[in-house]
């Protein structure tokens, strides 16, 4: 859904991407691969190749609407122990894809216990992932 204007299915409201490039461009993907669900709906097991492959394609078509930007890979503060590992490995082999060509950067965050309802961050929660993830994006834009 990444190039539609809007999440309602209809695959003609592209978004028209902007003609200059930002400074920066951060994703953060992973958390709902990796988690348990909901207990009821059985769920697939983490495909690792398949998840950097698709995040590969994913980027590569940034980087075909935005040459020069620098990206930044976020891991997720919800996901941890093994899981957490297995993110990381897969962020390091995209990460590596990219970097003789462009600045590609993982930033990875501390883990938490997100207080909100379904797991979700609240807002304190959000003010300590921004004050871990704002001096690393001003160190980033910078270079």
């Amino acid at each position: 859904v990444y190039t539609t204007t809007n999440l309602d299915g209809n695959k003609d409201s592209k978004w028209g991407f902007p003609g200059e490039a930002p400074d920066l461009v951060s994703i953060c993907l992973g958390t709902n691969d990796l988690c348990n669900g909901d207990g009821i709906k059985e769920r697939k097991s983490f495909d690792s190749e398949k998840f950097t492959s698709n995040y590969i394609d994913f980027v590569k078509g940034i980087f075909e609407r935005y040459p020069p930007t620098k990206l930044a890979l976020l891991s997720s503060p919800m996901v941890s122990g093994e899981n957490s590992k297995m993110l990381m490995n897969c962020l390091q082999t995209i990460k590596t894809h990219f970097e003789n060509d462009h600045t590609v950067v993982i930033f990875e965050f501390s883990p938490m216990q997100p207080k909100e309802c379904g797991d979700h961050p609240d807002l304190k929660d959000h003010e300590v992932m921004a004050k871990e993830l704002i001096p690393f994006y001003a160190e980033l834009l910078q270079k």
